[in-house]
């Protein structure tokens, strides 16, 4: 009768560690009912008959002692890969994995390029295909003389 207090903890934390095992392993399984929610989400938000009777296989394959990996390959077999709530990253499924970032790097890549375009010199834009006017050469004397005098007045 001493030993009650210590076997009652000691069952409390198993207890607590198998369930964040479920908890850990429902998080990686979706929901079959359609909802778009991983099972331990779908179960304690709408009480999904679903989730439950995944719950119940989760709980009974880990009371069985199984690891999170076979339970979930376990379950795999069973409901086959659309119970995962990630693809795997094999076969035809690494597109899924891989694809968004090789996008997102293809369109940065287009749009720096379309960027340097848009704001590079165009042809006739630029100052020095225009001839020089006889006038300019007039108007930078004119301005040189005007410079100096007021460097002059400005030195008195």
């Amino acid at each position: 009768m001493k030993n009650l207090p210590g076997i009652t903890f000691l069952l409390l934390v198993l207890t607590g560690a198998g369930m964040a095992q479920i908890r850990d392993i429902e998080d990686k399984l979706s929901c079959p009912c359609g909802c778009a929610m991983v099972v331990s989400t779908c179960q304690g938000a709408m009480e999904c008959s679903a989730a439950s009777r995944i719950d119940a296989r989760v709980q009974s394959l880990v009371k069985q002692g199984m690891a999170n990996d076979q339970v979930i390959a376990s379950l795999v077999n069973e409901y086959g890969e659309n119970i995962l709530a990630a693809p795997t990253k094999k076969g035809f499924n690494l597109a899924a994995w891989i694809l968004p970032f090789f996008l997102i790097i293809s369109l940065a890549v287009l749009l720096y390029v379309k960027l340097k375009r848009w704001s590079g010199d165009k042809p006739g834009d630029s100052n020095a295909a225009m001839p020089e006017s006889p006038q300019g050469s007039e108007y930078e004397k004119l301005l040189d003389r005007q410079l100096e005098e007021f460097e002059t007045w400005s030195k008195k």
